[in-house]
């Protein structure tokens, strides 16, 4: 028995934002919020593109450049040998740190800084 069906996750996450949504309605943690309909329609609108272009476009491509690399041993994790648990913190501390990079590139790069934006938009 498979507790997290592909449908679980999305679900679970509609269900948590309509709770966020009724909460910050009931009890706003900033007055004057004028707008605030067409303010979230846009941010889920957002969020729904962006969730589906991560899912199908860099998903695919993440799982096709990881899977080459494992065929072909390609890859630092690959050369150091460890063992498979310091492989794992290895790959999370990398992935970390991609992360970490990227989100600087997006604060410094004009073009990257458009997309980004929104993310602070609410600040």
């Amino acid at each position: 028995m498979e507790f997290l069906s592909p449908v679980t996750k999305p679900v679970a996450s509609a269900i948590a934002l309509a709770l966020l949504w009724a909460i910050e309605g009931a009890i706003p943690m900033f007055e004057g919020r004028e707008g605030r309909e067409r303010h979230g329609a846009s941010n889920l609108a957002l969020g729904l593109g962006n969730a589906l272009l991560a899912s199908f476009l860099f998903a695919g491509a993440t799982l096709f450049v990881t899977e080459w690399a494992r065929e072909q041993s390609v890859g630092l994790l690959h050369w150091l040998s460890l063992p498979a648990a310091w492989t794992l913190v290895g790959a999370v501390l990398l992935l970390d740190l991609w992360q970490y990079l990227w989100h600087r590139m997006n604060h410094r790069i004009p073009v990257l800084w458009r997309f980004h934006a929104v993310h602070h938009a609410d600040d």
